[in-house]
């Protein structure tokens, strides 16, 4: 969950705007890992949120988000998720990449959502795919997205059929 400094057609042109952008996609992260992993019974996370007002200094990143996964190894959760023996522990372990999945798509929603508000437009989900939250500061989110579902879906058809459901 890290915002890099790439130029999209709606990146806002103030700083001010930007900050504001950022803080409601950090929000919707943060609404995520918290709120949805709770009332999913799933086990607290730690994380912290940084926003770096100037990006040249100190970070390559507007802004990240540290800790607040689940799984924070990818290739040992595959390596378990190939030995697990119960199919409790496999829907367990599918639950945990679901939650960190939605987890990271949250951030661009919710800045796609506060961008749709301000400029009175309609808010979509039928218009806000995959896709278009790239232009919402997800470029990150949604790489990072896709590496979870390749360890845990095999076929790339199912994987978008996945990530859209979620």
């Amino acid at each position: 969950m890290k915002r890099t400094n790439h130029s999209l057609p709606n990146t806002p042109t103030s700083s001010k705007e930007l900050l504001k952008h950022i803080a409601f996609h950090e929000a919707g992260h943060v609404v995520a890992i918290s709120l949805r992993n709770h009332q999913q019974k799933l086990p607290p996370v730690f994380f912290q949120i940084i926003i770096n007002k100037d990006q040249r200094k100190h970070s390559p990143f507007f802004a990240q988000v540290i800790g607040g996964r689940l799984i924070d190894n990818l290739p040992v959760a595959e390596i378990e998720n190939n030995y697990l023996g119960s199919s409790a522990e496999q829907k367990s372990l599918q639950k945990a990449y679901e939650a960190d999945v939605i987890n990271l798509l949250i951030g661009p929603l919710a800045e796609a959502k506060y961008v749709a508000l301000r400029d009175d437009e309609i808010f979509n989900l039928h218009l806000v795919n995959i896709i278009a939250l790239k232009n919402y500061g997800g470029h990150s989110d949604i790489e990072q997205a896709y590496r979870y579902l390749e360890y845990f879906i095999p076929s790339p058809t199912e994987r978008e059929l996945k990530i859209n459901e979620l």
